[in-house]
């Protein structure tokens, strides 16, 4: 979970923003793709009056293990089309997310080792019954 706290120091009222949350990879070339690691990539705030903050939630699920920065930026709707937008980039947040072995993953593993050993045991079954059958005739 992150927490994002946006602030206007400007003397008059912001347009609509648009926050953004970004991951960069810092271990090797990986790209990464935010819409995998967030339900929400984008946050949208309607105006913000001067000096006034706002606090955004953010949740990341971490589906890869390695080294990563998390960033947000802030673009303000440009005043006409002619004109840029104001953007704003927060400190990047250091994320080392340590990969945790999966054993089970999704609940599969009584089926991956149960089907087989009730295979072998009918099949043995079937076997000794067949071996019965034989030996009494």
């Amino acid at each position: 979970m992150f927490n994002t706290t946006i602030t206007n120091d400007g003397d008059v009222a912001t347009g609509r923003l648009v926050v953004s949350m970004n991951i960069v990879n810092l271990q090797d070339e990986r790209v990464v793709d935010p819409e995998d690691w967030s339900p929400e990539r984008s946050q949208y705030i309607e105006t913000l009056a001067p000096r006034e903050s706002v606090t955004l939630e953010w949740t990341v699920f971490a589906i890869l293990g390695g080294d990563y920065a998390v960033y947000f930026v802030v673009i303000d709707t440009p005043p006409s089309a002619t004109e840029a937008a104001d953007t704003a980039v927060s400190p990047a947040v250091h994320l080392i997310v340590h990969e945790k072995p999966q054993y089970n993953p999704g609940g599969i593993l009584p089926y991956t080792v149960g089907l087989p050993v009730a295979t072998g045991l009918l099949w043995a079954g079937l076997r000794w019954v067949r071996r019965r059958s034989i030996a009494d005739a």
